[in-house]
C-alpha cells in the first residue's frame, strides 16, 4: 500500500492461484538456491513446482480510500498498520466477487518524534466491506476495481477493559496476566503500538505490539484474554537481534 499525492491510499490486490492439479512425487533431498526467483512482470505468469503449476494472475484489482475519510470515533482513517481478510461470505456475482470484510489494524496514531509529541490514541481494529471486479492477466487493472466501503471501528480492551494508548510509556511497568507491560502512568493505559495482525477462523485475533516484544490474544469481542511475550520486558531499551547467543 503507498499514499498517493496524500489524496487517498491506494491498494493493489495481485492473486496467485493453483493452475492445474496435477500431482507427481516431489524430490524430498536438500537443495541449494543460491540465486533469486525474479519476476518483473506485472501480467500472469506460470511456476512449476512439484507437479503443480502455479499461476500468478498479476495485478488483479485497484481501489482507494479518501485521506479525509474519519473513523466512528472521529480520528482520521490514516494507516494501516496490517491486515487481514474475512472471506466466510465471499463469492461470485456475474463478473465480481463481493462479499468480503477488510480487517485494518492502524498504527498507534498521529505523533511526532521530532517534538516527542503522541497522541492517546485507542488501539482499534477497521473494517471495510470490498468488492473486486477483476482483470487478471493483463497488469492494467482499471482504477476502482477493488471497491472499499468503511463500515465501522471497535477499541481494543485490556483484561480491565480499558481503551490501549498510543502514548509512549516510557520507563512504565506494569505486570498483566503474569507479563511485564509498557504502562502510561498518567492516563493508567497500557501502551500499544499495534503492528501486526493474525485473524482465526473463530474471529479471535492477535495483534502484536511494538513497544514491546509481545502478542496480545484478542477474543472475537475485542477483550484481551491473554499474552505471549518473547522475552522479560525492558522499555528502555530495543530488542536487538543476536546470534550464537
Amino acid at each position: 500500500m503507498s499514499l498517493i499525492n496524500q489524496q487517498a491510499w491506494l491498494l493493489a490486490l495481485s492473486l496467485t492461484l493453483p493452475a492445474t492439479a496435477s500431482r507427481a512425487n516431489c524430490n524430498t533431498t536438500t537443495s541449494n538456491y543460491l540465486t533469486p526467483n525474479i519476476s518483473n512482470s506485472v501480467s500472469a505468469t506460470t511456476v512449476d513446482f512439484c507437479g503443480h503449476t502455479f499461476s500468478n494472475q498479476g495485478l488483479v484489482g485497484i481501489g482507494s480510500l479518501g485521506s479525509n475519510l474519519k473513523d466512528d470515533f472521529g480520528d482520521s482513517l490514516g494507516s494501516f498498520s496490517s491486515m487481514a481478510l474475512d472471506l466466510s461470505h465471499w463469492h461470485r456475482s456475474g463478473n465480481s466477487y463481493t462479499g468480503g470484510i477488510l480487517i485494518g489494524l492502524p498504527d498507534r496514531g498521529y505523533n511526532n518524534t521530532s517534538t516527542n509529541f503522541y497522541s492517546d490514541y485507542a488501539a482499534r481494529l477497521n473494517r471495510f466491506s470490498i468488492r473486486l471486479q477483476p482483470d487478471p492477466g493483463s497488469g492494467t487493472a482499471t482504477a476502482n476495481s477493488l471497491t472499499l466501503q468503511y463500515l465501522n471501528s471497535l477499541k481494543l480492551k485490556d483484561n480491565r477493559d480499558q481503551d490501549f494508548t498510543g502514548l509512549d510509556p516510557a520507563t512504565g511497568i506494569s505486570t498483566v496476566m503474569g507479563v511485564k507491560v509498557p504502562l502510561v502512568s498518567s492516563v493508567d493505559k497500557i501502551a500499544m503500538d499495534a503492528e501486526g495482525l493474525a485473524v482465526r477462523q473463530n474471529g479471535s485475533f492477535y495483534v502484536s505490539d511494538e513497544y514491546a516484544a509481545n502478542i496480545y490474544y484478542f477474543s472475537p469481542d475485542h477483550k484481551s484474554i491473554s499474552l505471549v511475550t518473547g522475552a522479560e520486558l525492558d522499555p528502555t531499551s530495543h530488542c536487538i537481534p543476536a546470534q550464537n547467543n
